[in-house]
């Protein structure tokens, strides 16, 4: 279940997370993978969540935050899977 982390009291912002290439490859099979991971704004976590499937394509979820307009960046859980993208934006 997606968590929305709210550290302050700013009017609530929209943050578009956009994961493209969610699959592992296993012996020439593209399967279903997992991953979690948080989108990061001003050394605070603002959302943490995780994913299972596959997504060749890109795939956009929105989450309701209370933020300021500082940027954000993404970690993740997957290191080993270097073609997966995922990237964050604020959105109005």
């Amino acid at each position: 279940m997606p968590v929305a982390i709210q550290p302050r009291s700013q009017p609530m912002k929209k943050v578009k997370v956009t994961i493209a290439h969610l699959e592992e490859h296993y012996e020439g099979i593209v399967r279903a993978a997992n991953v979690t991971f948080q989108v990061i704004q001003n050394e605070s976590v603002i959302v943490k969540d995780s994913l299972s499937g596959k997504a060749s394509h890109p795939f956009t979820k929105i989450y309701a935050v209370d933020v300021d307009e500082s940027a954000v960046h993404v970690m993740h859980d997957r290191p080993d899977l270097s073609w997966l993208t995922i990237t964050a934006e604020l959105v109005e």
